[in-house]
Formats: C-alpha cells, structure tokens, sequence
C-alpha cells in the first residue's frame, strides 16, 4: 500500500519507514508546514496518511473532511499522537485528541512508538481499504455488471451512501458501526440471486442490506456497539445460511469488520456438499 508519512521527529521518521518498509509497503515521508496534510501535493494517490493531529486540535472533524475532499477518496488516516509534555509552572496542556473514532481518523499510534502495533494496524487498513474500493467500483460501474437487481437489497450506490453517512456520523464522536461482508467465493455467472435472496430473509430490519460486487455483499449495523454486535450478526447469518436448502453446493465467505477502525472482529467460510443438509463453519 501506497503511504504518507508527515513526522517533524526525524528519530520517528526514519523508524516507521524503516519498519512500514520492511513490511513491503510504498512509504513517502513528507514533512508538510505544522503537519498540514492539505499542503501534501498528489494526496489522492496514497491509501494511509500518518501524520500527527492538526492545531487547533478541535478542528480535527472538519480537518479530516478536508483531507478526504483533497484526496478524492476515502484514505485510512493513522494519527500519530505525540508524547505530553512535562508541565512547567503556569504553563497549560496541549489537547491531544484521544485515538478513538471520533474525529474522522481511523487509528492512532502513541508515543513513544510502539512498531509492534504497526503489523495490526496496516492489516486493518488493507481491509477497510479493500471494502470501500470494491464498493465504490461497483458504484461506478452502475450496477451495469450485476445480476437483476435483488427486492430487498440495496443496489451499490445506495448502499454506498448510507456507509459514507455512517463513516460521517462516527467522525462526529457518535458511536461506532460494523458491517459484515458476505462474498460467494465460487463462479457462478455474476448471478447469485440464490445468496441474495437468502440474506434478505435473514437479515433484520436494524440492519441494511446492499450490493457490492457481483458476487458481494454487506450488511451494515449502525448502532452504538455495532462494531461488536457485528460478530452476532455474522454468526447468525452464517448460521442461517447452512441450513437453507438452495444453499447447498455454494462456499461463501462472511467478515465482520468494525467501522471505523476495519478490524476483523470475526470471520467464517461456509462449505455445503451438493448433498448435505447443513454447513460446516470454518473460522
């Protein structure tokens, strides 16, 4: 993955790309006036931007809308949250936001920096990253590459509306949110309407169903504990799943990500025989 890295600590910079290096990934360090990311030139062409919380730091909602606007997609942002300083007589705290949801950032790195939470952090960021790439192609596309529209599924446009409004409501400090990606990991024509079908009758009304591929799809929970009562929901789904009949025959693949970090809270493949009466769950 293509990465940004705005540090004014030379010591801090040489070991992150030092580590995000050796870990295979692109790294471009830049170091941007007062850690502005605005001033970044070709912002859109990276996939995480690490770069330490703007001044003032209560602007961070608004800060990061901007970034996203200049980049032109959705970039994964890491903020590197410095150390506090010692406080000297009458002197006065800088606000550090904490590394939370809230703001529009993704994750957070403390210092002193501890690079053996790198690994995790990247893998989170590939995932979400990957998700909205996939639902933003099939956005572009239309629809034009997909099976007839499914009655009770939202088509990727729509569905990519009401997960960008989420994405937004949570920068806003309000809670968190999960999805959980279903792909049919099999070639069947561009036409799982069978898959479909099944998760309309199995997904509940909290939860909102959309398109994302030809042979992907979602459901997103926006809830206060979303990202954890995600995991239920992929069991419950996954559950069903194995025990419908038309389902036999089918490998399907179920992710419960939290928003808007992209952790895997829990993942599972369904296998049906063309005869068996129920699936076999593999974590």
């Amino acid at each position: 993955m293509r990465i940004l890295l705005s540090e004014t600590d030379a010591m801090a910079e040489r070991l992150l790309t030092a580590r995000l290096e050796a870990l295979g990934h692109d790294v471009t360090a830049r170091h941007t006036p007062g850690g502005n990311l605005l001033s970044a030139p070709d912002l859109g062409s990276y996939d995480i931007l690490m770069a330490a919380p703007p001044h003032p730091v209560s602007r961070m909602r608004q800060y990061m809308g901007e970034v996203r606007a200049a980049a032109g997609h959705y970039p994964y942002v890491v903020l590197i949250v410095p150390e506090p300083e010692p406080l000297a007589p009458r002197s006065v705290p800088v606000p550090v936001p904490p590394p939370g949801p809230g703001g529009g950032i993704n994750a957070a790195l403390r210092k002193p920096l501890d690079l053996t939470l790198l690994p995790h952090i990247l893998e989170n960021a590939e995932r979400l990253t990957t998700f909205l790439d996939r639902m933003e192609a099939a956005e572009e596309e239309g629809g034009l590459a997909l099976a007839t529209p499914i009655r009770g599924v939202l088509e990727p446009a729509a569905f990519a509306q009401v997960t960008h409004a989420a994405m937004d409501r949570i920068a806003r400090g309000r809670g968190g949110a999960g999805l959980v990606a279903v792909v049919l990991e099999e070639d069947d024509g561009g036409k799982p309407e069978a898959l479909g079908a099944a998760l309309v009758d199995l997904h509940r009304k909290s939860e909102i169903l959309g398109r994302v591929g030809a042979q992907h799809f979602a459901l997103l929970l926006q809830d206060t504990h979303g990202a954890y009562e995600a995991m239920t929901m992929e069991a419950r789904i996954m559950e069903g799943l194995a025990a419908r009949p038309e389902m036999r025959g089918r490998r399907v693949r179920a992710t419960a990500i939290a928003l808007p970090g992209g952790q895997k809270m829990a993942e599972h493949t369904l296998t049906l025989g063309a005869n068996a009466a129920s699936g076999t769950l593999l974590a």
